[in-house]
């Protein structure tokens, strides 16, 4: 993720081989190339191994559940793309992102330095609640990014096989239930569109835990591994770390 999934201009890759050297360098071994239930199973980890760390993540992208959705790219794949060098010249001269967190911003802003001369933020947070950093508003500004705060996406248009535009709406309020499923009231009269040449969904991540065995470990109603305050979950010598345990348990105690 630091290599392919932060721009470079946010985390330049000599710091990336700097830090993964330092890690090495203490002893830890990594196997690269190496799928869980592909090329090892859990089973045989566990028997080689006393204890075990989940730190795998939240490598699957959410969509949206609107018209057209399948027309849009996705955050990490898009950014993986640029920094292989492989999207340069195929966004167009339009672009909306559709989520403003750090990703969000991050897409900005390299779709600009893709070519890019209208590239548009859409945002649920209203202004002034932005989950960006300070400085990442105020870039936005001085490279002409368009900021739309308190609005949500109804649909994507295409035409000929190409999309075409966007149809938004400002948003009233939103709230979610405890699977993270959300509930948009709009304003009225907020309808608005936004024509464009490429969509890309900043709109979360989430778990994939398919190298698991149902009943293995115990998940949360997000699918997010269930761990306590020492990162331990309900197996034996099996913990879990990072986003992909964000459900926490009781601490057990002393």
């Amino acid at each position: 993720m630091p290599r392919y999934g932060v721009p470079s201009f946010r985390l330049p890759r000599h710091i990336v081989d700097k830090e993964t050297g330092l890690i090495l360098d203490t002893g830890v071994r990594a196997f690269v190339n190496t799928k869980v239930d592909e090329d090892i199973s859990m089973d045989e980890i566990r028997r080689r191994f006393d204890a075990i760390v989940i730190a795998t993540g939240l490598p699957k992208e959410n969509s949206l559940p609107i018209p057209g959705a399948e027309n849009a790219v996705k955050a990490v794949e898009f950014l993986h793309a640029s920094a292989l060098g492989l999207n340069a010249g195929e966004i167009g001269e339009r672009v909306v992102v559709m989520g403003g967190g750090g990703v969000g911003f991050d897409c900005a802003f390299v779709a600009k330095r893709l070519g890019a001369k209208g590239v548009h933020i859409v945002c649920l947070e209203k202004e002034g609640e932005l989950r960006a950093p300070a400085d990442d508003i105020e870039l936005t500004a001085k490279e002409g990014i368009h900021l739309h705060t308190g609005s949500a996406m109804r649909g994507i248009r295409a035409e000929n096989g190409k999309v075409a535009g966007v149809d938004c709406f400002r948003v009233r309020s939103c709230s979610f239930d405890d699977k993270g499923r959300l509930t948009l009231e709009p304003e009225p009269d907020g309808a608005y569109e936004i024509p464009c040449d490429t969509v890309i969904f900043t709109v979360g991540m989430k778990p994939d835990l398919s190298f698991l065995k149902p009943g293995d470990v115990e998940l949360g109603p997000r699918g997010w591994i269930v761990a306590d305050n020492t990162q331990k979950t309900s197996a034996d010598g099996v913990f879990a770390a990072g986003d992909v345990s964000a459900a926490r348990l009781p601490s057990p105690g002393p």
